[in-house]
């Protein structure tokens, strides 16, 4: 029973870890929430084998209905704290994989662990249960015991077989705590098969739970972290929006300058055709106006009805150098291709290859006017809330088109109206 001091010992230690961990702010995500519940699965377990300890020191028949069920339920413990482990390595894994994981799956993961547990304490505490009493160990023995060691043996095979398929992701930081595992149950095992008397699985747990602070997460750190580079895209995104408006600002300075010079000319004019003309210009040159501010400056104007989801997950900039590649070896001679992209995007969600089309529609037309000089693509980010607005803005030094052409070739709903595709 000396390994019932370290237990002891290991309470103690994590009584304390848990109210530091716990009183500390901390970033709501899955690996604090998965460590959370790792530190109150450990100390429930140690609660349950240092109470069996101390109910055994004082005398109390180890035949009795509690001393029986904590025993049993310490089993179940062990299953606990296996499949939870289990979850985090699954949701760390899926996590370096796609980048992210959905609450859906996570919930979904969730049940099937509740209920898991449910089902074998269920089990655990309905099969008898029996005592091997030496006179330096009690060990249960029974059906109870053999169906438990059963699941947490199916548990480590489980988590192993992880581990084997997804050996490449186990090189990250953050499975550190899997190797410290496996080293654990070898010396554990090793110790108990020499010492039975030394049990120091729970000891053993307790390390791995401390190594898997400095692995998920160091509270202080990680928001630090988080903050700086919160404030870092920030003062990007700000950069950004001060560029863009600036250019937005001289692109609507020309067609108002262009607007108040017709004007006066028209007031001096009597020629009727002259004036109908000059009627055309203005039109023309409210509509680029028209465009400039409410199309593009607006960022709160999306149209819900004309929206479609699309949950895919893509990087814009990973699209422009794609774009950049085939559009090098595609212009004339003589025609240089440039881009003028921010520092950093956001991570979007939506239709990328639908994206892609479009420019390289827009980009390939561009190159076929273009017979010297250069084409220009150049990309502004607006962010509001939870929407990102992308502005691309193509020209080049060919014959160029009118706003009133740029108009009909856009169709209503926004898309590039194929019949008018070519110029």
């Amino acid at each position: 029973m000396i390994g019932a001091y370290f237990s002891i010992c290991s309470l103690v230690f994590l009584i304390v870890f848990i109210i530091v961990f716990f009183s500390k702010k901390k970033i709501d995500n899955i690996d604090n929430q998965t460590y959370g519940v790792f530190l109150i699965v450990t100390l429930i377990g140690i609660v349950l084998d240092v109470s069996t300890f101390i109910m055994y020191k004082t005398g109390v028949d180890h035949n009795n209905i509690i001393y029986k069920t904590m025993a049993k339920l310490e089993f179940v413990y062990y299953f606990a704290w296996l499949i939870m482990y289990w979850y985090y390595m699954i949701c760390t894994i899926y996590v370096n994989k796609k980048g992210s994981i959905s609450i859906e799956k996570i919930n979904k993961m969730k049940k099937i662990i509740i209920y898991l547990i449910v089902i074998s304490t269920i089990l655990s505490v309905l099969l008898p249960c029996d005592f091997n009493i030496t006179e330096k160990t009690i060990v249960p023995i029974g059906p109870s015991v053999n169906f438990a060691t059963a699941i947490d043996a199916i548990m480590i095979l489980v988590i192993f077989i992880t581990a084997v398929i997804n050996f490449k992701y186990l090189l990250n930081k953050k499975f550190i705590s899997f190797f410290i595992l496996i080293f654990a149950m070898v010396f554990g095992i090793t110790i108990q098969q020499i010492h039975p008397e030394l049990f120091l699985l729970n000891f053993l747990i307790t390390l791995v739970d401390i190594v898997l602070y400095f692995t998920i997460e160091n509270p202080d750190v990680r928001m630090l972290n988080e903050l700086y580079k919160n404030r870092e895209l920030m003062e990007q995104g700000y950069e950004d929006k001060y560029n863009f408006l600036f250019e937005m600002t001289q692109d609507a300075k020309k067609p108002l300058l262009d607007l108040n010079r017709v004007t006066n000319e028209l007031k001096l004019e009597d020629d009727p055709k002259k004036i109908k003309d000059g009627l055309m210009v203005i039109n023309n040159l409210t509509r680029q106006l028209d465009f400039a501010i409410n199309d593009v400056l607006n960022v709160s104007s999306f149209d819900i009805q004309k929206l479609k989801i699309v949950n895919t997950k893509y990087d814009v900039l990973k699209v422009c150098d794609g774009l950049n590649t085939t559009m090098v070896g595609e212009i004339k001679k003589g025609v240089t291709f440039n881009m003028d992209l921010p520092k950093s995007v956001p991570t979007l969600y939506g239709d990328y290859m639908k994206l892609r089309q479009i420019l390289y529609s827009l980009l390939n037309n561009a190159s076929k006017n273009t017979s010297e000089g250069s084409i220009n693509l150049r990309l502004n980010v607006i962010e509001k809330y939870d929407f990102c607005r992308l502005i691309f803005n193509i020209s080049d030094t060919g014959k160029g088109m009118s706003i009133e052409k740029i108009n009909d070739i856009l169709s209503a709903t926004g898309e590039l109206d194929k019949n008018e595709l070519e110029l």
